[in-house]
């Protein structure tokens, strides 16, 4: 079987990572039956299933036409993965800030679902599979398997790009509404727990920020380049994580704070 080399390698990192959403996830889901640990949880779950296609969707796409095609499908469901996602983490935000009462209205979902399915929409037609020789010429599908070097990389247009850029926009919201809650409060326990929190939850969008950008300006990719931005998605489930988490020795004050998941 014909495999990207350096993909291959980035599997253990990516596994990893995996790992580390699952085990959070269920690390949050396990303590009290709020709303924001449900949303917390399936927006955890939702990234490790990403991550954990991304491992092979390109890795194996050069092997063949017919991997091409399957591995564009499940190259299509991660985009679908990653819009739920923000859109997960955007409500999760949203609870904190206007209770479940507001999340729980369905009237005020309609605007953010539409613009991301605008977004899911152009990125599966605008930002596929694409595997390129070592002149970063595209490779047709029809040709494969390559003969020559090659790697497997996602091609970014000006459209796609854009469209990638707006699952960002309801990171960005989101954590304006906890800047405004950190700036509000006295309380600092609440400040560090906020900022850990608006950390934890921008380092994911930072990550895939960052291979949007490599992806448009440097087509070539390396293990390091490769590795600076699954850091910043690895490290994003433990500052949530953490942030929601309830020092022991402040039980008694923090029982009455909304970030409370114990």
């Amino acid at each position: 079987m014909l495999v990207d080399e350096l993909r291959l390698w980035l599997i253990i990192p990516k596994m990893i990572s995996t790992f580390v959403f699952i085990f959070f996830g269920f690390k949050i889901k396990h303590q009290k039956k709020f709303l924001l640990n449900e949303i917390f949880f399936w927006a955890f779950l939702t990234w490790a299933i990403y991550n954990f296609i991304d491992c092979f969707s390109f890795t194996f796409a050069a092997d063949s036409f017919l991997a091409y095609q399957i591995w564009s499908i499940f190259w299509n469901i991660q985009k679908f993965l990653l819009i739920t996602y923000a859109l997960l983490v955007f409500n999760a935000v949203k609870v904190i800030v206007y209770g479940e009462n507001k999340i729980n209205d369905l009237k005020n979902h309609f605007l953010e679902i539409s613009i991301l399915v605008f977004s899911l929409s152009c990125l599966i037609l605008f930002v596929p599979i694409k595997i390129m020789d070592e002149f970063n010429n595209v490779i047709e599908p029809s040709s494969l398997p390559p003969s020559g070097d090659f790697h497997v990389a996602e091609k970014f247009n000006g459209i796609g790009g854009f469209a990638a850029i707006i699952p960002f926009i309801y990171f960005i919201i989101a954590s304006f509404h906890l800047v405004k809650i950190l700036k509000s409060t006295d309380d600092e326990t609440t400040k560090k727990r906020i900022l850990m929190l608006i950390i934890g939850i921008d380092l994911n969008p930072i990550g895939m920020f960052y291979f949007v950008v490599r992806g448009l300006c440097f087509p070539n990719y390396t293990w390091l380049t490769s590795l600076i931005g699954q850091f910043f998605i690895l490290m994003s489930p433990i500052f949530i994580y953490s942030s929601l988490r309830k020092p022991k020795e402040k039980i008694e004050k923090i029982e009455l704070n909304p970030l409370s998941v114990d």
